[in-house]
């Protein structure tokens, strides 16, 4: 009967820096609504806090951290580490139509010093790739993100940077009446309201010989796509493979 687009903050600060400083972003998604997956969309502030400018190394604004956490009810759903590699696997899979969007969200090139500039990107987790609304007043969401701890691994020539004003915004549906106590009166007599997702997980292993055994540990109920990169760091005049 009704649809709106709300903003939620992150808790227990506005200040993320690195590489010092709090780091750990949390933001709690509740109500008495239904959220919609597919709107959500995490804004946040970025400022050149060194004397040198601020060159990011990937376009997408998911580059700046390291692990993504959503926890439901103590219980965690997801915990995605190496998030930024991760993210950017994907976007590049993306179609050369849908790369650009990101783009716009992005960076679009350098932050000066001192300067600052409002991003944002679509977290890439497996609870909003799903197509069923999800009851908040019933199971609240928590989801984490933690920055980098070496600025080099994201950025060139800026030595500092701040991050502040995180939001993570999405759509809330309310339902009809007479529905949405049927869907309590269901949960009341022990019913269940099951919603099936892809998660994703990721594994980070030095391959030191041409033979090598790569163990991801945690127990899947299926395991539905393997993507595998790799990353040469060898200094020497060897032909780098990526």
């Amino acid at each position: 009967t009704e649809r709106k687009s709300v903003s939620y903050f992150a808790g227990g600060g506005n200040k993320y820096r690195a590489p010092t400083g709090v780091k750990v972003i949390k933001i709690i998604v509740n109500g008495q609504d239904w959220a919609d997956p597919q709107t959500f969309k995490l804004f946040y502030d970025i400022e050149n806090k060194s004397g040198q400018a601020l060159n990011p190394i990937v376009i997408g604004t998911w580059g700046f951290f390291r692990r993504l956490r959503v926890i439901c009810g103590g219980q965690i759903l997801e915990d995605i580490d190496n998030y930024n590699r991760f993210h950017e696997l994907f976007h590049m899979m993306k179609s050369t139509n849908r790369r650009p969007n990101d783009e716009i969200e992005g960076f679009d090139g350098t932050i000066n010093v001192g300067s600052s500039k409002t991003v944002s990107f679509t977290p890439m987790a497996g609870i909003l790739k799903q197509t069923k609304y999800l009851p908040i007043r019933y199971c609240p969401l928590q989801f984490e993100l933690e920055l980098v701890g070496q600025i080099a691994d994201v950025a060139v020539g800026t030595t500092s940077f701040e991050i502040s004003n995180v939001q993570l915004t999405c759509d809330l549906v309310t339902l009809d009446n007479t529905l949405d106590n049927e869907y309590a009166q269901h949960l009341l007599d022990g019913g269940t309201l099951p919603i099936n997702f892809s998660t994703f997980t990721t594994a980070s292993q030095v391959i030191s010989n041409i033979k090598a055994s790569i163990n991801v540990q945690r127990a899947f109920t299926r395991m539905k796509s393997v993507y595998v990169s790799l990353s040469n760091d060898n200094d020497s005049n060897t032909p780098e493979v990526n």
